[in-house]
């Protein structure tokens, strides 16, 4: 019993992260980024919108794509306001842009392997080029090493369009400047703008 408790808990975590992920789904998307997982903590995920620490991933392309002042002014607020009010407005911004967000897995990494969800990935992506969202010409990239690994050649090989020809850490553990510098070089490399109001 203890085992279908865990298991109905994870499904239904998993549920709720991809009902916030969906109010963020372009019309079409521009620029689709490819995380790992959702974190293990429950009330953490990058479509959330009110993740008071560690919210690593949205920092890290809120940094890229509104600059330092942004950054800053996020952070400061956060600090003494309610971070959702500044977070659904980027959020909304990022969807007003194109920008996207999916995960290798639903389902956090510490619960299962997320590697063993790269078919439904995929069939995922599938879905979004046949309800219009995207096409196979839509720039990717993929954030992390994990993800790179699991997804690169499969991606190339179907015809996708990777942008990042190796690996982009995840923004974390000391890798913040290493992130912001690789994601900026690919963003200028093929013309994308980083301007968010």
């Amino acid at each position: 019993k203890k085992f279908k408790d865990m298991e109905k808990e994870l499904l239904e975590n998993a549920k709720n992260i991809e009902r916030f992920r969906s109010e963020y789904l372009p019309e079409k998307i521009q620029l689709l980024l490819v995380g790992e997982a959702p974190p293990d903590s429950g009330d953490r995920f990058f479509y959330y919108p009110n993740v008071k620490t560690n919210d690593w991933l949205f920092i890290a392309i809120l940094k890229a794509f509104s600059g330092e002042n942004a950054y800053e002014k996020y952070i400061n607020f956060r600090k003494s306001n309610d971070v959702s009010i500044l977070k659904t407005r980027y959020l909304q911004e990022l969807k007003n842009r194109g920008i996207f967000l999916m995960d290798l897995s639903s389902f956090p990494a510490g619960k299962i392997t997320p590697d063993s969800q790269k078919d439904t990935f995929m069939k995922s992506l599938e879905k979004l080029i046949k309800n219009g969202n995207m096409d196979k010409d839509t720039p990717i990239i993929l954030i992390k090493k994990s993800v790179y690994e699991c997804l690169y050649m499969e991606l190339i090989n179907k015809n996708y369009c990777v942008l990042n020809q190796g690996v982009i850490p995840f923004p974390s553990c000391g890798q913040q400047t290493n992130f912001n510098e690789k994601f900026l070089d690919i963003l200028k490399k093929n013309k994308i703008s980083t301007i968010l109001k």
